[in-house]
C-alpha cells in the first residue's frame, strides 16, 4: 500500500467522513456515508483539508456563487493553452467546465443555441427515429444487454448527429466515454495514468482531424466551430469543445436511461398508467443521480455556513446527497413518481455552469423509456446487473434482461 493510500485508510478507521467517501467501493451505494456527513451539520471538515457539504441550500449557493469556481487545471495544462498546444487537450479539464466568465459565456454561447428547449422541438422527430432505430436492433426473445444496446446506442446516435460524425464511429466513441469515466476517480497508478494520456491524445488527434478537414458546408455542430476558428475560438478551445460535448452528451444520459430501465424493471407498478414517463425521469434524476458530487474551490477568502473559508480550498458537493435532502423533500429515500418538488434537485448543477445539455437528456430519455415499455411491456431481468465500478458516476456497466411482447 502506498504511503497517500495509508494515510487515506488511516482516516478512514478514524471515521473521517471525507474519507469514508473517497475510500468506499466503487459502485456500491454510499447513501449511508452521506448521511453520516449530513449528521455533521451543513458544512463537514474532513483531516485533509476538504469540506463536504450534503446540504441542498449549502450545495445550491455554492454552484450559484460567484465565490466558488471549477477546480483549476494543472500546470502543465496551463502551459499548453498557453502556448496553443493541442498534441493532447483533455475533453474535460480543458474545456469551457473549467473557465470562468467571460471566456466561459463567449464559448459556451457558441454551442447553447443547438440545445435551446425551441430546437428540441424540432429535434423531436429525430429522437423519435434513434429511439425505433435502437428497438429495431434488439433481439426479440434473446437476452440482451440492455446498456450497451440501448441506453448507450441512443445517446450515442444523437450526439453524434448533432456533433455531425459518423454513426459507424460509435463503437469507438462509447469506448472512450467509458474508458474517461473509469478515470473520473483519479488516476492512481501509473499504468492509469498512462491510460488516460493515451486516451486524451487520441481524442485530440480525432478531433483535430476532423476540424481541419470538415466539409464547411455539412451539418453539424463541427462544421460550425470549424467556421468559427481562429475568430471566436482557437483549435485548442474548438477540439476541448468536441471532446467535452461527445462525451457529456453521452455518458450521463446513458446512466439515466440504464438506472430508470432497471428500476421500472424490477417495480412494474411504477410505470404510469397514461404513458406519460415524464415525471418518473424526473424522479429518476433526483433519486439514482448520476454524477455524485461535484468539487468547487473558494477563488478568495469567504464565508460558508457561518464558517471561514480560506482561498484554494476545495467544497466537494455531494449532489446525490442534496438531492434527498428532507429539508426539500418528502421521503427522500423513496422512489416517488408522484412527490411534489420533482424539479427542485441538482443533478443539472445549478448557476452559469447548468449542464448545458439538460433539456436534450430528458427529451432523450422520456421517449426511449416510453417506447422501450410500449415495444416490450413484459421484459424481464435476466442475471444479475453490473454496477459501474466509479465513485463519481452512479449507474450499470451491465443490465441483461429478455425481450418479450
Amino acid at each position: 500500500m502506498s504511503l497517500e493510500k495509508a494515510r487515506l485508510f488511516s482516516d478512514v478507521l478514524r471515521g473521517d467522513p471525507g474519507a469514508r467517501i473517497l475510500w468506499s467501493r466503487p459502485g456500491v451505494d454510499r447513501h449511508r456515508q452521506y448521511e453520516k456527513v449530513r449528521a455533521r451539520g451543513a458544512l463537514a471538515t474532513s483531516r485533509r483539508g476538504l469540506l463536504f457539504t450534503a446540504s441542498h441550500a449549502l450545495c445550491h449557493q455554492v454552484l450559484t456563487s460567484g465565490d466558488f469556481g471549477p477546480a483549476p487545471i494543472g500546470a502543465s495544462a496551463r502551459r499548453r493553452n498557453a502556448t496553443g498546444d493541442t498534441t493532447r487537450v483533455h475533453p474535460v479539464d480543458d474545456s469551457f467546465l473549467k473557465l470562468e466568465p467571460p471566456r466561459h459565456t463567449e464559448l459556451r454561447s457558441l454551442v447553447a443555441p443547438t440545445f435551446h428547449r425551441r430546437e428540441l422541438t424540432d429535434l423531436g422527430p429525430r429522437i423519435e427515429k434513434i429511439v425505433g432505430n435502437c428497438l429495431n436492433e434488439l433481439p426479440h426473445g434473446q437476452v440482451t444487454d440492455l446498456i450497451t444496446n440501448y441506453a448507450e446506442a441512443v445517446p450515442m446516435a444523437m450526439i453524434s448527429e448533432i456533433l455531425g460524425l459518423p454513426s459507424t464511429e460509435a463503437p469507438r466513441f462509447a469506448a472512450w466515454g467509458n474508458l474517461l469515466a473509469s478515470l473520473l476517480d483519479g488516476a492512481r497508478t501509473a499504468q492509469e495514468r498512462e491510460r488516460s494520456r493515451a486516451l486524451v491524445t487520441e481524442m485530440t488527434a480525432y478531433f483535430k482531424d476532423r476540424l481541419n478537414h470538415v466539409d464547411p458546408q455539412s451539418a453539424g455542430l463541427i462544421a460550425g466551430l470549424a467556421q468559427q476558428c481562429p475568430a471566436q475560438l482557437n483549435l485548442r478551445e474548438a477540439i476541448a469543445t468536441c471532446g467535452m460535448l461527445l462525451v457529456g452528451g453521452f455518458g450521463t444520459t446513458t446512466h439515466l436511461l440504464g438506472n430508470t430501465l432497471y428500476t421500472l424493471l424490477r417495480q412494474p407498478d411504477l410505470r404510469p398508467a397514461d404513458g406519460d414517463y415524464t415525471a418518473v425521469i424526473e424522479e429518476s434524476l433526483r433519486y439514482d443521480t448520476p454524477v455524485q458530487y461535484v468539487v468547487r474551490v473558494a477563488k478568495a477568502d469567504t464565508r460558508l455556513a457561518g464558517r471561514a473559508v480560506t482561498a484554494g480550498t476545495p467544497v466537494v458537493l455531494l449532489l446525490a446527497a442534496a438531492n434527498r435532502d428532507p429539508e426539500i423533500f418528502t421521503d427522500p429515500h423513496v422512489f416517488d413518481p408522484g412527490r411534489r418538488e420533482p424539479h427542485r434537485h441538482l443533478t443539472f448543477g445549478a448557476g452559469i455552469h447548468f449542464c448545458i445539455g439538460a433539456a436534450l437528456a430528458r427529451a432523450e430519455a422520456v421517449t426511449a423509456v416510453q417506447s422501450f415499455f410500449e415495444r416490450y411491456p413484459n421484459a424481464q431481468i435476466s442475471g444479475k446487473a453490473g454496477l459501474l465500478q466509479s465513485r463519481a458516476l452512479h449507474g450499470l456497466r451491465r443490465l441483461p434482461v429478455v425481450l418479450g411482447t
